[in-house]
């Protein structure tokens, strides 16, 4: 059901019915969540009655894959295991509380349907719970990294990676660090915190070492392991044959020493080896990313980009003469949505450009390299647009353009050329590990040309369908 056409409702309720629920609360019960969907009732906040596990995290997940992904939801404190992926357990009289602060800071926000891209759903989720609400770490031994963001996984789409996110946002300053929680190291090659630290001989690399008394003969000077010594239940130098009875006289003991049963060789200390236990990439320990765990919360920024209509306002504009901003793009293909509908003679195509990353991880290329070379190709998609075209950025690897009375194929062809030349000059890896991915749709009006598809829904569309090809 269109939300524009449902009734408004303050905190409503899911879950079976009982005699123990009052009488004020009945008439925003609903047994399940289809039968809240089907009411016709626009909910500012969904409370969670006592239910199976099971039940409420289908509930959440659905509700945050919905157009209701930005509403709080809360749960009885008998739920105790519902705590780290709701807004919070608490009481009726709170959780109205909350509801009503939410909805007075989601009227400086634009429309929850026009927030399109991850980044953007998780500073517009953020913002709407306050200054003191933040995505808080749950440790978890199933997770790559160990600690994963339960909440902000699920407003996450399908191929969309929430850690790539959170990073993101935090190294440009859209998000800071709240209370530090733990400090983990992660593998150089995949990322994954799951590491195997094993001490090896430093000469060979041999696992086989043992940490062994030496013995230090007087009579030759040799050195060795204990165990080289023994010959008969008696000591004896290995290399000139004395027989050591006397400790201080005949010989001595030098500090412990590991001794490698592969090379045969000692050394005071081991060699400390990282294995990657999901991708077996071996490293040393400095090697290793370390990445700071902590409860991450809106910055100053932050709130200001969501405030602004997203994180595409916290880029700088692009080279490019036919440039605007992304909130103006989004004015512009509404507006020539609009158009279309009421003349169907107007024709246009949006394109959205993405830079992909092919190569090794040896070769992928830093956020500055990225930002870098998609500025070098804005500008030089100058050469191929016309004036009447618009090109925008919403994020840190995609173009967005609009092409009126344009076929887009011949573009395509003059894109794709203008990017291999591109990689050609900045060299041989860059040329390897980039390419870029172009998808074109006709905009064209809905319901037998009566009804014309908003910019959000399209860019949606065609963001989600890029998806599924990845």
């Amino acid at each position: 059901m269109d939300t524009a056409i449902r009734t408004k409702a303050g905190l409503v309720f899911l879950g079976p019915l009982t005699t123990a629920v009052p009488e004020s609360e009945r008439s925003v019960s609903y047994q399940d969540l289809d039968a809240l969907m089907h009411s016709g009732v626009q909910p500012q906040g969904i409370y969670l009655r006592a239910v199976p596990h099971q039940v409420w995290r289908k509930w959440l997940n659905r509700t945050r894959q919905s157009d209701w992904w930005s509403l709080p939801v809360f749960a009885e404190p008998a739920l105790r295991d519902a705590q780290p992926y709701v807004d919070a357990l608490c009481s009726v009289e709170r959780a109205h509380e909350i509801t009503e602060g939410m909805a007075l800071r989601r009227q400086m926000l634009p429309d929850p349907g026009d927030v399109l891209g991850l980044e953007e759903r998780l500073l517009y989720f953020l913002y709407e719970r306050g200054p003191q609400t933040g995505f808080r770490p749950l440790l978890d031994r199933d997770s790559d990294q160990l600690y994963r963001y339960p909440v902000a996984e699920q407003l996450a789409c399908a191929q969309e990676s929430v850690s790539q996110a959170l990073e993101e946002l935090r190294r440009r300053g859209l998000l800071r660090s709240e209370g530090l929680v733990d400090r983990t190291r992660l593998c150089s090659g995949c990322g994954s915190a799951h590491i195997h630290f094993v001490d090896v001989c430093p000469h060979c690399q041999s696992l086989d070492i043992r940490r062994e008394s030496m013995l230090h003969c007087f009579a030759c000077g040799h050195v060795g392991a204990e165990s080289q010594f023994v010959e008969g239940g008696a000591l004896d130098c290995p290399k000139c044959h004395v027989h050591l009875r006397h400790i201080g006289v005949d010989y001595d003991k030098p500090l412990a020493q590991y001794h490698c049963r592969s090379c045969q060789r000692s050394s005071v200390d081991s060699m400390v080896q990282a294995r990657c236990l999901d991708c077996a990439r071996t490293s040393t320990p400095d090697e290793l990313e370390v990445r700071e765990v902590a409860t991450l919360m809106l910055s100053a920024s932050g709130r200001q980009a969501a405030r602004n209509g997203g994180v595409g306002e916290a880029y700088p504009p692009l080279k490019a003469r036919n440039y605007v901003d992304p909130q103006g793009f989004k004015r512009m293909l509404g507006w020539a949505s609009d158009i279309q509908a009421r003349n169907p003679q107007f024709s246009f195509h949006l394109m959205r450009m993405e830079l992909e990353h092919k190569g090794l991880p040896a070769q992928q290329l830093s956020p500055w390299q990225i930002t870098e070379l998609l500025d070098e190709l804005a500008v030089r998609l100058n050469a191929q647009l016309r004036e009447s075209d618009l090109i925008t950025r919403v994020d840190e690897h995609s173009l967005w353009v609009i092409l009126p009375y344009t076929m887009p194929q011949g573009l395509q062809s003059r894109i794709e050329k203008t990017m291999e030349k591109l990689a050609e000059e900045e060299g041989e890896a860059k040329r390897l590990a980039l390419s870029v991915h172009l998808r074109s749709m006709e905009v064209k009006a809905m319901n037998d040309g009566s009804e014309a598809p908003s910019a959000s829904n399209l860019m949606r569309k065609m963001q989600a369908d890029t998806l599924q090809e990845a």
